[in-house]
């Protein structure tokens, strides 16, 4: 029996958390709870795996970005991957020729569409066991046709045939005079020969001039200027470990100084974890997130811009007050408030997820299409009055503190939408003794009872006491009883 009581409470606690639950109290701002780009609390990702073609490698230290293109129908697709630090990569980087064929292993964001590498092979390598050899010319025989190759003071002679394959950018193909003692290359050698016959050497780099450039590479920043006109914005780049100063590849910049990114019919605009943005929703002083490629004039045409200060989910949890409505200008100013200084209870969750600010007020436009409710019934702007509790639902700038709804949910500061004509514990103690018996009515009540279901004044306390001490004196005669029973 003992077990029976245990499991019937227990079963009885998860209805009263449930019902407890349902009682969530607007917020602001949100988005539409139904909503999956609503509910998002951070950027989504899908496991994929990738076979394609290597088009570009901006460095082979960790991290690094290459652009992976794959040609699965005939309609080629170029990848941005990032490879972090702590990605399994095999073998070296710095045997990789543009061109070999790469496996990634990653999470593809479902927002940006770049993928994070877990692990990546050059099956160019892997697969033939060809040798890869990384370095900087020291010396040139055209007669002998040879090549002296040198990385961390190993020197190594590369043969050089008919059948190999010579790159100098732009000469493709290029022959051994072509090069120059000092180049960068690298090269790849043909499987089973004991004299280092190469298959292709490639120049990488001369001095200053780079020959074969990663010209893609995303990063951060803030955004100082934009020209509405030209379609260009002025990003103050952040501090980003892809951007480091001692990086020849790094065409992008460092820290701290201002690029110019262009837009075209071609560039992407997202919001914070999903949705879409425009040029014109962009705001000076939001953060961005860009994947662009670098253009021979320095600036960079975007194919993708995040925008991570527009925003549109329903996590927010914060209680706002109407401070005040102007109807000529379709607007509302709301001031967020933490949640003991507003009446009521909500259901907190995600907690700290938010990152609005709370120390300023505001501004909350609405058009003839937004849908307004108040006290869950429907509603006009009429209907809002300054004190109001609300949730909106729409396309946030936190840049701006600038809420474009869609859909406004207003509760009446005095609206109690549990008011019943009964308190709620009086009802779960009639449920519970129907259930159980009076004996542990009190008990249950006592231990399990929501926050929300204190709704009686203080006399109708008073009256509860007294009713309760009528109900204690019944209940010892009922033990008594029941105990008599029991014996």
């Amino acid at each position: 029996m003992t077990m029976t009581i245990v499991l019937k409470r227990s079963w009885i606690a998860a209805c009263l958390a449930l019902a407890a639950a349902l009682v969530v109290l607007p917020v602001l701002p949100a988005a539409a709870q139904d909503s999956a780009e609503a509910e998002a609390t951070e950027e989504t990702t899908t496991k994929i795996e990738l076979k394609g073609q290597l088009i570009e490698l901006s460095s082979t230290d960790l991290p690094t970005t290459i652009v992976v293109r794959v040609n699965p129908t005939g309609a080629f697709k170029d990848y941005t991957v990032e490879v972090p630090v702590g990605a399994e990569v095999k073998p070296a980087m710095s045997t990789w020729i543009t061109g070999d064929s790469l496996k990634v292993e990653g999470t593809l964001n479902d927002n940006t569409l770049v993928v994070t590498a877990r692990e990546v092979k050059d099956l160019s390598l892997s697969l033939s066991g060809r040798e890869g050899v990384n370095g900087w010319v020291k010396a040139i025989d055209t007669a002998a046709s040879t090549m002296t190759v040198t990385w961390k003071e190993k020197d190594t002679v590369l043969k050089v045939t008919g059948k190999t394959h010579l790159v100098v950018p732009p000469k493709n193909p290029a022959v051994l005079a072509d090069f120059k003692v000092g180049d960068r290359v690298r090269a790849r050698l043909v499987e089973g020969t004991a004299t280092n016959e190469a298959s292709i050497i490639v120049a990488l780099r001369r001095g200053d001039d780079i020959f074969l450039k990663a010209r893609t590479r995303p990063f951060t920043g803030t955004l100082k200027a934009i020209d509405e006109s030209a379609k260009t914005l002025t990003v103050e780049l952040a501090a980003d470990k892809r951007l480091r100063a001692d990086d020849v590849n790094n065409l992008v910049g460092v820290p701290g100084e201002l690029v110019t990114v262009k837009v075209d019919e071609h560039t992407k605009f997202v919001r914070k974890y999903k949705g879409e943005a425009s040029l014109d929703e962009l705001t000076v002083g939001d953060t961005l997130f860009v994947v662009g490629r670098v253009d021979d004039d320095g600036t960079i045409t975007a194919r993708l811009i995040k925008d991570e200060s527009i925003f549109k989910r329903g996590v927010a949890r914060h209680l706002g007050k109407i401070k005040a409505i102007d109807t000529a200008k379709n607007e509302l100013t709301v001031e967020l408030a933490l949640r003991k200084e507003l009446k009521g209870s909500i259901h907190a969750q995600n907690e700290g997820v938010s990152r609005i600010d709370t120390s300023v007020t505001w501004k909350v436009t609405y058009t003839d299409d937004t849908k307004i409710k108040k006290n869950g019934k429907e509603a006009t702007e009429a209907d809002l009055k300054v004190g109001d509790i609300v949730r909106v639902e729409g396309v946030a700038n936190a840049t701006l503190h600038t809420v474009a709804a869609s859909f406004i949910h207003a509760t009446s500061a005095d609206f109690h939408p549990l008011k019943r004509e009964r308190p709620l514990k009086e009802i779960v103690k009639e449920r519970i003794e129907t259930a159980h018996g009076k004996r542990h009515a009190e008990d249950i009540v006592r231990e399990q009872e929501p926050e929300d279901a204190e709704e009686e004044d203080a006399d109708e306390d008073e009256d509860e006491d007294d009713d309760e001490d009528t109900d204690e004196s019944d209940e010892d005669e009922d033990d008594d009883s029941e105990d008599e029973d029991e014996d």
